[in-house]
Formats: C-alpha cells, structure tokens, sequence
C-alpha cells in the first residue's frame, strides 16, 4: 500500500527519493464549500510562491525555481533535488516555524517572511559556533551546545510514508484525492495524542495540536495539513521513530493488516476508510495493544512514553 525505507543520508536520499516534493501548489485544504476551498488553493500558491522567492535569495536552492517568484505557476512544485543540504535544514526548521505562524494567524501575510529570515539567520550562527567554537573558561560536559548543533545540522530522515504515494498511482478516480492520507493520518495522530511528537514538531505546531486533541479537526485533515501529507522521522520522538520503524514498515509491519482487517474490513478499498473519529476510535485500541506489546520487548531506558489509554 505504500513504501518505507531505512535511515539515509542526505545524498542517499536524492539517489533513492529524487521526485520526493517538499512544496505543491496542488496541496490544500479542502473545505466544505466550493468558494473556501478555492479560497485555500489561491492562498497555497501566494504562500509557496514567497517561500520559494525566500529560498532563492537566501542561497538554499540548487538553481533558479522560478525567475518571478513570488508569482509562481498554479501546478508548481519544489522536490528535494531543487534544494541544498542547508534548504533541507531550513525546511524542517525554520519553515516549519513560519507556516506554524501562517497557520494560527487567519490574517497573516503570506509575504511577511520575518520569522524565515530569523530562523534562517539562528541556523547559521549554530551551524558558525559548531564549527568554530569559542573557547570558554566554564567546562563543558559531553553533550555541549556546540557539539550538539554540530550533530543537528544534518540528521538522517526516514520518510515513512507520502499521501503523493497514494493519491498519484493507482489510486480510484472516484474517491477524493484526500483519502490517500486517512490511513497515515490515524497512525499520525495517535502518535501525537499520545506524546510521541518530536519536540521540534511540538515547539512549531503546538497549538495546532491542542485542535487535534478537541477534535477540532480530523486526523486525515490533521495530517494533510500541518504534516503537507508526509510521514517523517523529523515530527516524532525516538520512541515514536523505533515504533513506527516497527509496526509501521511496510514490509515486515503490521499496521496496513491492522487497518484492512478493522477500520477497512468489507470495503472494496482501502481508500474508501472515512476520516472520521468514529473510525479513530475503533483503530486506537489495535495500535495501544501493539505499542505495550512492543515496548514491554524494549529496554526501560529506551522508553519515552508510557500510554495507559488513548488519551482521544
């Protein structure tokens, strides 16, 4: 149903997820009239057109993406070959900051790139102070600051799963493209409910988060918008990384069996699951019993999280 992969370097990734988009006009909410949901694409592709033009002025691009950024193409899209290693250390920061921003403030300027430009400017003093550390009288434990931002410029990332996967192969015309997200969506969002967001994640989206909990949005919505349809190593925890690595992989584990033999059970598709809290609900209760069984193999000291009952 979909694909997963091992830990890979920044130059493995390229090799093996060269079409892997990072940026789609194409990706919106869709909401529950016609007018809002264009309202939505429109809005998308003035918010990617300035972080497109941000991007390109600030060097953390390959080549030129489009000569009249902001104003970019309806169907435009930015894959991970466009951009640098620093643009992939940008993405998961300080664009995630910036469109956590975007996204509490309905009147927020899509043009108002003051938070990208700080966190950009952050990420390359850490990165100077890595390299070039300044001698200091106070001694300093094995796990200083400097060593620390050294480990975090470039860390590998396991893309689990892309709603793109589904929705752009053999996926059913007559089902909203939408649906290709449902499945990674409840298997997302029962991480979060149940503390297993990375911090990084938490500090950019945690008021978006607190929405998850009251059910404010649904955990596919959840899912397409704030995660733009992708599973990474990035969002979730250690813990969240060596379960997910587990029960989620595609080739040895058993989350897509848990989901067709529940949730999807007597539907001609899987697809065809709703993105409902009914059907969170139902699919819950597998993946706590599967996460005590797994965590009662793993050492204590491994353990992040203990949840006792799905908090949602």
């Amino acid at each position: 149903m979909a694909r997963s992969g091992k830990i890979l370097s920044y130059d493995e990734m390229l090799e093996k997820f060269p079409d892997w988009i990072l940026w789609e006009t194409d990706s919106y909410y869709q909401e529950s009239t016609p007018e809002a949901t264009e309202a939505n694409r429109v809005f998308r592709i003035k918010e990617i057109g300035n972080v497109v033009k941000f991007i390109q002025d600030h060097g953390l691009t390959r080549h030129v993406l489009c000569a009249t950024a902001p104003d970019i193409p309806d169907n435009f899209f930015v894959y991970l070959r466009d951009i640098t290693p620093e643009g992939l250390g940008f993405y998961r920061t300080g664009y995630k900051k910036w469109l956590d921003h975007i996204n509490r403030n309905t009147n927020a300027d899509p043009s108002d790139v003051r938070i990208m430009e700080k966190a950009l400017a952050e990420m390359r003093a850490k990165v100077a102070m890595a390299k070039n550390p300044t001698p200091s009288p106070v001694k300093r434990s094995k796990s200083s600051a400097s060593e620390s931002v050294e480990a975090d410029e470039f860390i590998p990332l396991v893309k689990y799963d892309d709603a793109s996967w589904h929705s752009e192969g053999d996926f059913p015309s007559d089902i909203p493209p939408d649906a290709a997200g449902t499945h990674i969506g409840m298997f997302f969002s029962w991480l979060v409910l149940n503390n297993m967001a990375s911090n990084d994640y938490k500090g950019a989206f945690g008021t978006n988060i607190d929405e998850l909990r009251q059910r404010n949005f649904t955990p596919g919505a959840y899912f397409l918008r704030f995660c733009d349809g992708k599973f990474v190593s990035d969002d979730i925890s250690a813990v969240g990384n060596k379960f997910s690595a587990f029960y989620y992989d595609m080739k040895q584990g058993d989350y897509i069996a848990d989901y067709e033999s529940s949730v999807a059970a007597g539907l001609s598709s899987t697809y065809l699951v709703p993105d409902t809290w009914e059907t969170y609900d139902k699919l819950a209760p597998i993946i706590q019993e599967r996460f005590l069984q797994w965590s009662q193999s793993q050492d204590a000291g491994d353990r992040e999280a203990h949840p006792q009952k799905p908090e949602c």
